[in-house]
């Protein structure tokens, strides 16, 4: 069973979200444990090779990837889906990461 693990800024975004929509996030978040490699889409550009899971009734996207050996998901970003915001802040997220 693989594991899912959060960075700090996606548990805050996990804790801003209402009680539903946080089971609904966690509902979604535990198909990661198993075939972590087949599950969401394959992000393409700067995001490559974060992956994109849709959750709560297709409104909120969680951004994540997954370890070489399918071990462990990490989360990166959890919003909701307005415009291509989850994108920019996945971007973000991203480059302070790599500096």
């Amino acid at each position: 069973m693989a594991k899912v693990e959060f960075t700090d800024p996606a548990l805050e975004d996990l804790n801003g979200f209402d009680n539903s929509s946080r089971q609904a996030i966690m509902l979604g978040l535990r198909k990661l444990e198993t075939e972590p490699q087949k599950r969401g889409s394959i992000l393409s550009g700067n995001l490559h090779p974060l992956r994109r899971l849709v959750v709560g009734k297709k409104r909120i996207r969680v951004i994540f990837s997954v370890t070489p050996d399918f071990e462990t998901s990490e989360i990166f970003v959890i919003a909701d889906r307005r415009d291509d915001e989850v994108y920019e802040i996945a971007a973000q997220r991203l480059a302070k990461l790599e500096e």
